[in-house]
C-alpha cells in the first residue's frame, strides 16, 4: 500500500533548492501535490527544511516549503508542507495533464 496522499507524475523540469541561504539546481524525478523525489548534488539530512523553486511548465513558477521525508545517498524525498489550495490545484491540475497524456498516447 503506497504511503502517497496524492497522485505523482515523472517530471524533468528545472528545480532550484535553496537551503541555507545557498541555491542549487536538482535534478527532479517525479512530483505531485504532496511533494518532489530528486537528486541533490549533496546529501540532505532527514528532516532538514529546504525551499523549492519548481518551474511548471506553462505555467509561473511555484515556490514552497519542503522538508526531507527520505535521504539515501544524492536521492531524497522532500514533502511540501504548507502548500496553499491554489498551489496544491496547480500541482494536481499537472499531474492529472501529464497522466492524460501518457494515457491518451498508450492508448
Amino acid at each position: 500500500m503506497s504511503q502517497r496522499k496524492s497522485d505523482r507524475t515523472s517530471f524533468g523540469g528545472p528545480v532550484a533548492l535553496c537551503r541555507n541561504k545557498e541555491a542549487q539546481v536538482v535534478r527532479p524525478h517525479n512530483l505531485g501535490a504532496g511533494g518532489i523525489y530528486l537528486t541533490s548534488p549533496q546529501p540532505l539530512p532527514v528532516k532538514s527544511l529546504v525551499t523549492l523553486r519548481i518551474a511548471i511548465p506553462g505555467e509561473a513558477g511555484l515556490t514552497v516549503l519542503g522538508r526531507v521525508v527520505r535521504s539515501m545517498a544524492q536521492e531524497v524525498a522532500v514533502e511540501f508542507l504548507g502548500l496553499l489550495p491554489s498551489q496544491r490545484a496547480r500541482l494536481d491540475a499537472y499531474v492529472r495533464s501529464v497522466q492524460a497524456q501518457v494515457h491518451a498516447h498508450a492508448v
